[in-house]
């Protein structure tokens, strides 16, 4: 298959079932009636697979990311990608299990602790590979050839998201994310709520967001390679 050809099937998949994710998650949340905040509630929350639109939504998201995976294999389909087969398979992987963490945190509820703590450390780590793999193919091809000046742009974008992604799951605040937020009414009872941003919560979202940008910029610039070996 021409490598135009993943490109462009990578992309178009990708950005129409994710936005198709989108609009069907907020129709059920017009449905249930419920106001949603990003800030804090988790990516579970956003459309119940309990509802037609929900389900559909969660099917929509399964299949953008196998899209994702597509593209992070577009090297597979380049004629001279040489020693970079590898390397673009071994991507391929983390892709892949970033498809199936991403999936499993926006269906597995948070009181579920260990599955989705578990689901949510793998989709941050195995974004976090895909970027530095993607950075090293990048730098890799640039320090051969020492064109086109974009691969190595590409590769400093990479690096920034994979440090980005990092951070994110080494805040401390993490450590602390069960705690909720104490409020005394005017009666003088004592309610208690999520934080807002609630850690956990806003951090999968954090994650989810700049896995978007992984997630386009990663078969553009596999693209680029195979245009310049």
């Amino acid at each position: 298959m021409n490598t135009t050809i993943v490109l462009a099937v990578s992309l178009g998949g990708y950005g129409f079932l994710l936005l198709l994710y989108f609009l069907l998650s907020f129709i059920d949340q017009k449905q249930s009636g419920k106001r949603y905040d990003f800030l804090s509630d988790f990516p579970f929350e956003f459309g119940s697979i309990s509802r037609g639109p929900g389900i559909t939504a969660k099917t929509a998201l399964s299949l953008s990311y196998a899209f994702a995976v597509l593209g992070s294999l577009l090297l597979t389909f380049a004629p001279n990608s040489g020693s970079l087969f590898g390397l673009s398979i071994f991507m391929a992987v983390f892709a892949f299990l970033s498809t199936a963490a991403v999936v499993s945190i926006t269906i597995v509820p948070a009181f579920l602790f260990r599955s989705h703590l578990i689901s949510a450390v793998v989709f941050f780590v195995s974004q976090i590979m895909v970027d530095v793999t993607d950075a090293i193919i990048l730098l890799n091809v640039y320090s051969t050839l020492h064109e086109p000046v974009s691969l190595l742009l590409l590769a400093i974008v990479f690096v920034v998201l994979a440090v980005a992604k990092a951070s994110i799951l080494l805040n401390p605040k993490l450590s602390r994310w069960t705690e909720l937020s104490a409020y005394m009414d005017e009666d003088g009872s004592i309610t208690t709520k999520r934080p807002r941003p609630f850690p956990l919560a806003f951090s999968e979202w954090l994650c989810f967001f700049l896995s978007i940008a992984t997630s386009i910029l990663v078969p553009i610039s596999l693209y680029l390679v195979s245009t310049a070996i």
